[in-house]
């Protein structure tokens, strides 16, 4: 059980970063785990809205990141 929350939490850090690199929006490693875990829910909502679905690592981690792009992307128009 902590395994899997430790991986979870590494995997939320992974997507907020590769969101940082290519969104140019840099963080904290705690900024980074939780725009990966808000990313996530987002990119699946967006996803399942459009029909489709996240089945496996890879998948799952393209959808966080698309989630997460569109997350920094909202942000950063709310904030102007």
């Amino acid at each position: 059980m902590l395994v899997a929350i430790i991986l979870d939490l590494l995997i939320a850090a992974f997507v907020g970063w590769s969101t940082g690199k290519i969104m140019g929006y840099n963080t904290s490693t705690i900024g980074n785990i939780l725009i990966g875990i808000i990313g996530g829910v987002v990119g699946s909502v967006i996803v399942g809205l459009m029909g489709a679905h996240a089945s496996g690592l890879l998948s799952g981690l393209l959808v966080s990141i698309f989630g997460s792009c569109v997350l920094v992307f909202l942000y950063r128009l709310i904030k102007k």
